[in-house]
């Protein structure tokens, strides 16, 4: 059964990776017009009520009242919600949707490294994994030269935050289910990403 649900996460994984792909493409589009801060609220918006009507319907609401969830989901929102996203959207205003793909790749580099202090295992064949990912990334955006601007930096520090949310994801999931996991997290970081929007842009 373990495997089976192994598997099931797999899938999933891979199903959200695609996903995701296309998000630097429309977050390198929407900072050109819309402020990096504000870019993030709104899509935070957007997905907190999809997944709110969704974890509804599925009569999920009533674990609200589960507050032995409220840390864990809280960190999962600065950590995957908030921090990342923010800093993705303000590279993107300096380099291309391009870049900004093939560095994101870093997450994988973090989360080798980082896992390994939050309880998981890590073996030689994922650092080799790891880094061949990066090595690939690197060739890719060399064009005779690593010159780095502002931007590239910014998003390839972007992911760091993101072990330490799927560490906190699997807390949160002793108490609330995945459904209201999600659409909390991003309720959470809707809040906050308004104060710093009204804060920091104009």
């Amino acid at each position: 059964m373990n495997h089976e649900k192994e598997k099931h996460g797999v899938a999933y994984g891979l199903l959200g990776a695609t996903i995701s792909s296309l998000w630097p493409v429309l977050i390198h589009q929407g900072t050109q017009k819309i402020a990096p801060i504000s870019f993030t609220a709104i899509v935070s918006i957007i997905a907190t009520i999809v997944l709110f009507i969704y974890a509804v319907s599925k009569g999920k609401f009533h674990e609200i009242k589960e507050k032995k969830g409220y840390f864990p989901i809280t960190v999962i929102a600065f950590c995957s919600v908030i921090i990342p996203p923010v800093l993705i959207a303000i590279g993107s205003k300096y380099t291309s949707g391009t870049n900004t793909s093939i560095l994101l790749l870093t997450e994988i580099l973090y989360s080798v490294i980082f896992t390994h202090f939050i309880g998981e295992k890590t073996t030689i064949l994922k650092i080799c994994g790891a880094l061949g990912v990066l090595a690939g990334a690197i060739l890719i955006i060399y064009k005779g030269n690593l010159d780095f601007n502002k931007g590239d930096l910014i998003i390839a520090l972007a992911p760091i935050t993101y072990p330490f949310g799927s560490f906190y994801s699997k807390k949160a999931l002793h108490h609330v289910s995945s459904k209201t996991l999600l659409w909390m997290r991003y309720f959470i970081g809707s809040v906050v990403l308004i104060i710093l929007s009204h804060i920091f842009e104009p």
